[in-house]
């Protein structure tokens, strides 16, 4: 029976080592799974925050897309805007250029009338181009070049007023008019 009794005695002490073992991997596992715990909350919230991030990247981004396209449209609007202002000043300055032609046509004629009491037909002849002026049919390209051509013919005789003839300035305002109702004729079959 001793054999016995030492048998037991290891197996006692073989049970006590397995136990402290078993406490020891026990308390082991617990750790473990405190720390997996502990690892899943971070992980849970790491995911969150990235996930929020995520969101505000992708609104930013959409943010940025919108704001470009407007940027794009702006400045086209822009380069459209410098279009539209350049022919402007280039049909400013051609409105400019026959008012000063006009003016000059104008004030010759004044000046003719003034300069005898036989051009007081030339009032009549006056007022039959301002009325057909005054149709708004007659472009201002159109009716700069009839001034022009009836100024280029009345030119000679600008500096020379003694040397114009009663005769020679009607055949010269006629013409004029002649011009504008041409160009007037030709508007209405365009317009037709």
């Amino acid at each position: 029976m001793a054999m016995f009794d030492d048998i037991s005695k290891e197996l006692e002490e073989e049970r006590k080592v397995f136990e402290t073992e078993m406490r020891k991997i026990k308390n082991d596992r617990d750790q473990l799974a405190q720390r997996t715990s502990e690892f899943n909350t971070r992980l849970l919230a790491h995911e969150e925050n990235r996930f929020e991030i995520n969101n505000r990247i992708q609104n930013a981004l959409k943010k940025f897309q919108i704001e470009k396209a407007r940027t794009k449209n702006i400045e086209k609007e822009i380069s459209n805007l410098k279009e539209n202002y350049s022919l402007l000043q280039v049909l400013k300055s051609e409105k400019d250029r026959s008012l000063r032609y006009f003016t000059q046509f104008y004030t010759f004629l004044n000046s003719a009338v003034q300069c005898s009491e036989e051009f007081g037909d030339i009032n009549d002849l006056i007022s039959r181009a301002d009325a057909l002026k005054s149709l708004h049919l007659v472009t201002v390209s159109n009716l700069s070049k009839a001034i022009m051509n009836t100024y280029h013919r009345l030119d000679g005789h600008i500096h020379k007023p003694s040397s114009v003839s009663v005769e020679n300035a009607l055949d010269f305002i006629m013409n004029y008019i002649i011009d504008l109702e041409q160009v007037n004729k030709l508007l209405l079959q365009e317009q037709q």
